[in-house]
């Protein structure tokens, strides 16, 4: 063989039986796995090496004589596929052409993504997609077609049907052995969106479908001119499951409205939601990053309780710290419980939720209506009432995922809202995404006035005067129907926080009170 060349005192080596040497390895620096066949020079020496092989014989003199022959095979191996490793799809992005719920087949797509060969007979491939809003795992991309053009290796395939996101996806080529991983998003606009999760700030800004029954108007529209034929809405799915919502025909709580919320375009540009956040968190639920606004492993044992993990592939999770409490006076609390074990106590890292819609009867408040001619504070002009769920009342560590510090000033890296939404901001004249720019900047309302309380209830804003959840009394609802405050994400210190204060004549976006009082939640899209 080449490696052991013989020389005047010894032979040629003779591998053992049945067993492979490696002749030569080389690596031609102008030829590699993405050169395309018709631009090589086969005539070309530096598009190939040699090298010379030597025979050895092991002789045996037990052996009669005559003539003996054997078969040495030689195998030629080329890189037919790059190392395993991350590719890239083409097109990355595709925008579907329906809701989650109304795909068919042919609604569906293909996806290629590019290796290079040299190869004819390019084998099978598998192609699954993980991940997505929903956590899903082994989406089989059916049907993979391999195809090479110019040497440029295809592998086509049917993506199944999936809510808006992004997905990881894992190739493996059996014929090569190979293993690839990569990424694919499924694109949504504001008409094919269904879940909240789907949500993007290209989506918000993008010109929307205004309000049932309406025309297009303009789309790009002051608080001035919002009327209700103007107003984009989406009935959107949490796809973390929740609380009730109202039948928006009938004004009734229905169970077939479970998870469901009313989010609007509103005139300061962005998505809000319209209803409270209705989402139980008990101490056995986890929520992950790819559902819940978790950008962040606080990594703080004073802020989370131990209560984050962060998986190898990055997922964020976070598994609430809950305390029980008994809840007493009146309205009657039912459930009576916070959560499910322990006793309720000071500690404002702990999250505590309670479900403030009580029995069915107790469950909804209607909005007022408002009218621009004797009010010009309303933001539109609107005569119809709304009835909405109270929804869930979260203390502040709940509403921030407890991922709130105790450093004033600083927002909470995280909330319980759903993937692609987030809690207000509190703080400043013109900062977006804030109660105080929706407010006072955008509709021009005002504290100590009856006008703007009233229009704080009125469409398109909505809000509903759900009261609250009074941790120093034992456990007691109060206040349903006079006042309805809602947390922002700004922390004032170790024991107090930034909430929108509301009540019938009061409206103040920043406020602070205790972290331990159950509020109300709604989220603005990120």
């Amino acid at each position: 063989m080449s490696s052991a060349q013989p020389t005047n005192d010894k032979f040629a080596a003779v591998p053992p039986v049945g067993s492979e040497e490696l002749i030569q390895a080389t690596s031609t620096p102008n030829v590699s796995y993405d050169t395309p066949e018709s631009s090589i020079d086969f005539t070309d020496p530096s598009t190939y090496t040699e090298a010379t092989l030597y025979y050895g014989i092991r002789g045996n003199i037990s052996k009669p004589s005559g003539a003996y022959s054997n078969t040495i095979a030689y195998t030629a191996v080329a890189q037919a596929a790059p190392d395993p490793g991350y590719i890239t799809f083409t097109p990355a992005v595709y925008t579907r052409s329906s809701t989650y719920e109304s795909m068919t087949w042919n609604d569906r797509v293909s996806i290629q993504t590019t290796l290079y060969t040299n190869m004819e007979d390019l084998g099978t491939a598998t192609v699954t997609l993980s991940g997505g809003p929903e956590g899903e795992e082994d989406l089989v991309c059916t049907n993979p077609v391999l195809t090479s053009v110019n040497n440029l290796l295809n592998i086509t395939c049917t993506l199944p049907a999936a809510y808006a996101g992004k997905y990881k996806v894992a190739v493996h080529l059996d014929k090569f052995g190979q293993d690839y991983t990569g990424e694919y998003t499924y694109a949504a606009t504001w008409d094919t969106i269904s879940a909240m999760q789907e949500m993007t700030s290209t989506i918000c800004a993008e010109p929307a479908t205004p309000n049932t029954n309406a025309t297009q108007g303009s789309t790009s529209i002051s608080a001035s001119d919002y009327d209700g034929t103007k107003v984009p809405e989406k009935f959107l799915t949490d796809l973390r499951g929740g609380g009730g919502h109202i039948n928006p025909t009938t004004g009734e709580y229905q169970e077939a409205y479970t998870g469901k919320y009313r989010i609007r375009k509103l005139a300061d540009g962005n998505c809000w939601m319209t209803e409270n956040m209705d989402l139980p968190q008990g101490e056995s639920t986890t929520f992950y990053s790819y559902n819940t606004n978790l950008t962040a492993d606080p990594n703080d044992s004073t802020i989370d309780q131990d209560s984050y993990s962060v998986a190898t592939d990055g997922t964020i999770s976070w598994t609430p710290t809950n305390i029980e409490g008994t809840c007493t006076g009146t309205p009657t609390c039912s459930p009576n419980t916070i959560n499910t074990t322990g006793q309720i106590d000071t500690n404002n890292k702990n999250a505590h939720s309670y479900n403030g819609n009580g029995t069915q009867s107790t469950r909804t408040i209607t909005t007022k209506t408002c009218d621009k001619s004797t009010n010009t504070k309303c933001p539109v002009n609107w005569t119809t009432t709304e009835t909405q769920s109270i929804g869930t009342y979260y203390d502040w560590a709940a509403s921030t995922a407890q991922s709130g510090g105790d450093t004033a000033g600083v927002d909470a890296a995280n909330s319980i809202c759903p993937y692609g939404w987030q809690l207000p901001y509190a703080t400043g004249t013109g900062t977006n995404k804030s109660f105080y720019k929706l407010t006072f900047d955008t509709y021009g309302l005002a504290d100590n006035d009856s006008n703007s309380s009233t229009a704080m209830q009125s469409f398109p804003l909505s809000f509903v005067l759900s009261g609250y959840y009074d941790w120093s009394t034992g456990g007691s609802v109060y206040h349903q129907g006079s006042s309805g405050p809602r947390w922002s994400s700004l922390s004032n210190g170790s024991t107090n926080a930034y909430y929108l204060y509301l009540l019938s004549g009061r409206l103040i976006p920043q406020y602070n009170l205790s972290k331990l009082y159950g509020f109300s939640v709604r989220c603005v899209s990120l």
